[in-house]
C-alpha cells in the first residue's frame, strides 16, 4: 500500500531530493490535490510503494515543462544519503572482492563499497568497510578521498565518495555479504580484466577513472 503521509512529509525533510532546477525539463509535482487529482483520473498510485531499512521506493508525479505533459516516474531514494567505494592496495597491487550480487544473480569483481550507516560519514563508513569485509584493522590504513560519482542516475541519484587506501594488513576472505574471494591484480592485469569484460561494475569503474585522473 502506498504510503503518501511518509511520501510528503519526505518533501519537508529531503528538501535536496525534491529540488525543482529553474529550467529543468522534468519537475516533480508537489501540490497535494494535484497529486490525489491525477491518481483519480489516472487509476494511478503516488508515493513512497516501499520503504526498508535501507532504501526508500518512490513513485513521483512530475511534469515535462516543454509539453506540460504529466506522467508517473519511479526512483530509488536511499534512507541515508551517501556511500563509499574504496580502493585498497596492498604490496602494490589493488586489491577487489569476487561477491555475488543478488540483483544481477551472478558474481562481479568489485572494489570494496556500501552505503552510509546513521551517523557516519562517507570516509568513517569506507573504514567501516575495509574492517568488515577485508578484515583488516582501522588503525593499518589511511584513506585519501578522491571525489564523488553517481553510478546509476536512471534509477537513484546517491552520490557516492571514493577513496584511496594503502593497507599494512593483509586482507582476509571473510565470505560475509556474498564474498567468495579476493583478486590482487597490478595495474596492467586490471585494466586487461576491464577490456574483456570481467570487470563491469559501474562503481568499481568510476572508482578506477577517478584513481587515473588524480594521479594526473
Amino acid at each position: 500500500m502506498v504510503n503518501k503521509e511518509l511520501y510528503f512529509s519526505l518533501m519537508k525533510t529531503r528538501q535536496e531530493d525534491f529540488k525543482n532546477i529553474s529550467g529543468a525539463p522534468l519537475e516533480i509535482i508537489m501540490n497535494q490535490s494535484v497529486i490525489l487529482e491525477y491518481e483519480r483520473k489516472n487509476n494511478k498510485q503516488i508515493g513512497c510503494v516501499y520503504e526498508s531499512p535501507y532504501h526508500f521506493l518512490l513513485v513521483d508525479l512530475v511534469i515535462d515543462t516543454r509539453t506540460e505533459k504529466m506522467f508517473t516516474y519511479e526512483r530509488i531514494l536511499n534512507f541515508i544519503s551517501g556511500g563509499s567505494v574504496i580502493i585498497p592496495f596492498f604490496k602494490g597491487k589493488f586489491v577487489l572482492l569476487k561477491q555475488f550480487r543478488h540483483a544481477l544473480r551472478d558474481y562481479q569483481i568489485c572494489f570494496p563499497r556500501g552505503f552510509c550507516e546513521v551517523n557516519n560519514t562517507p570516509e568513517q563508513n569506507a573504514s567501516k568497510e575495509l574492517t568488515e569485509e577485508l578484515g583488516v584493522d582501522s588503525s593499518s590504513f589511511k584513506l585519501k578521498y578522491l571525489g564523488d560519482v553517481v553510478a546509476d542516475s536512471g534509477l537513484c541519484g546517491n552520490k557516492v565518495s571514493i577513496y584511496l587506501a594503502v593497507l599494512e594488513d593483509e586482507p582476509k576472505v571473510l565470505q560475509t555479504e556474498g564474498i567468495t574471494n579476493i583478486i590482487t591484480l597490478d595495474e596492467s592485469e586490471l585494466k586487461d580484466n576491464i577490456t574483456n569484460g570481467k570487470i563491469n561494475d559501474g562503481f568499481s569503474l568510476s572508482a578506477f577513472a577517478l584513481y587515473q585522473q588524480n594521479r594526473q
